[in-house]
């Protein structure tokens, strides 16, 4: 077997990486991302959650921010509470799935 550098990413890096092709690129129908969150215990009111979706907005939205996602060449994708929420739900029985398929389900118990 004959090994291919990739990157996970929907696109390609810069840098020393402008060279290596992305999963995609290479024939490997996945990406794969991190992200950052902030979790809040439940019960939290309406505006005690609109005060830090507001201010992680607008931390998103300055130079600095902008400045550290280029210089680790990471994209931004802010997503308020509801949003987040979905996405969240949505890879859990994303994973869910990929986990009953490959027999893992309650492994580690």
């Amino acid at each position: 077997m004959r090994w291919q550098s990739a990157v996970v990413a929907t696109w390609r890096w810069s840098g020393v990486f402008t060279g290596i092709p992305t999963w995609r690129e290479s024939g490997v129908d996945s990406v794969f991302s991190s992200s950052l969150g902030i979790v809040a215990p439940k019960g939290i009111t309406a505006d005690q959650i609109a005060y830090w979706e507001n201010l992680i907005r607008q931390m998103t939205q300055s130079e600095e921010w902008k400045n550290l996602m280029e210089r680790n060449q990471s994209r931004s994708n802010f997503l308020g509470h509801a949003d987040a929420t979905r996405f969240y739900d949505q890879e859990y029985q994303s994973m869910r799935t990929t986990v009953m398929e490959l027999g893992l389900l309650g492994a580690g118990k």
